[in-house]
């Protein structure tokens, strides 16, 4: 028969015909379902059972599909936002998007992403630094450098951002920032060995030794515990490399200029100026370098940048922000 039964349910199809009569049971069961859905688009939402307006939701818990079932009808309960779950999102209380529910305005977050110093400069064009920067697999890295970001758009992705889950939650479902998107848009590498190094260390010989010089701290300290200003880096890349200088001086001047360049881009903390002097660890043999899943760090730094600004009192944002705007 055409049109719909006494149920309200649309016409079975002949394969769930021939379930129904295969297993009474599964077959009884995909009628009530199909009852629901079909109810929750009528004017009466009239049930089996007289006319009680008993919800989509309130009956396909009642079948055991639970409350993602009732979602998936339409029938949200728009004064709650979610999460419906929140055995998972637990966060939800100091997330961003509770601020804004709540009828706040939390602002647009502040995106570190260029520093002036740097994006004012010339390519490196000096063929040993070039050939130490592809040895490392950072080469993609000076083509990425001093892009613009744009701040409102960085500021809603954060908003669908769940640090329990390391997912932007969308309409549609999660999605997420992959080893492979980090590769292919960046030219890392996510192959190689682990970054990984020593957060105690005396800086300032750190800074001497394999950098080439003392640091200041005058009014402004260019040391700033473990971290450089960025500015103090370039100054060491000013002129350009006599062709018969030592290779120790060669191997100095291209940390500056590769520690200012993953400050940069792929680790840009929230000042902006500054960059971290533990990545001189993975630059201190450039006479036979080794390769390092440059990558899997740039990632990781982006995922604890995101899971930071998500919370409701963040305003500033760092990481490689590009892979988010990509």
């Amino acid at each position: 028969m055409h049109g719909r039964g006494a149920r309200g349910a649309a016409p079975a199809s002949d394969a769930a015909m021939r379930e129904r009569r295969r297993c009474p049971r599964v077959g009884a069961a995909l009628d009530r379902i199909r009852h629901v859905l079909a109810s929750s688009f009528s004017p009466t939402r009239a049930t089996a059972v007289g006319t009680r307006a008993d919800s989509p939701g309130t009956e396909l818990k009642r079948l055991g599909l639970g409350p993602m079932a009732a979602a998936n009808t339409g029938q949200i309960d728009h004064a709650q936002p979610g999460p419906i779950d929140e055995s998972v999102l637990t966060q939800q209380p100091n997330h961003r998007s509770e601020v804004i529910w709540n009828g706040q305005d939390p602002g647009s977050l502040t995106c570190r992403s260029r520093n002036e110093e740097f994006s004012n400069r010339e390519p490196m064009v000096d063929d040993r630094v070039v050939d130490i920067i592809k040895a490392l697999g950072l080469e993609g890295l000076p083509r990425n450098s001093g892009r613009e970001i744009d701040h409102g758009l960085i500021t809603a992705l954060v908003e669908r951002w769940r640090l329990e889950t390391h997912t932007f939650h969308m309409p549609h479902g999660e999605v997420t920032i992959t080893l492979q998107d980090v590769e292919v848009l960046l030219g890392l590498p996510v192959d190689g060995e682990p970054i990984t190094g020593s957060m105690q260390k005396e800086w300032v010989n750190v800074c001497r030794n394999f950098l080439g010089f003392q640091p200041v701290n005058n009014e402004r300290k260019q040391l700033d515990g473990q971290r450089i200003l960025i500015k103090r880096l370039l100054e060491q890349v000013v002129d350009t490399l006599p062709p018969n200088v030592e290779e120790d001086q060669v191997h100095k001047y291209a940390r500056c200029y590769i520690l200012a360049l993953l400050g940069d881009t792929i680790f840009v903390e929230k000042s902006g100026n500054r960059v971290h002097l533990m990545w001189v660890q993975q630059l201190e043999d450039l006479r036979n370098p080794r390769r390092y899943s440059w990558g899997s760090a740039c990632l990781a730094w982006l995922y604890r940048e995101l899971c930071r600004a998500s919370d409701k009192k963040a305003s500033q944002i760092g990481g490689c922000l590009l892979l988010v705007q990509y």
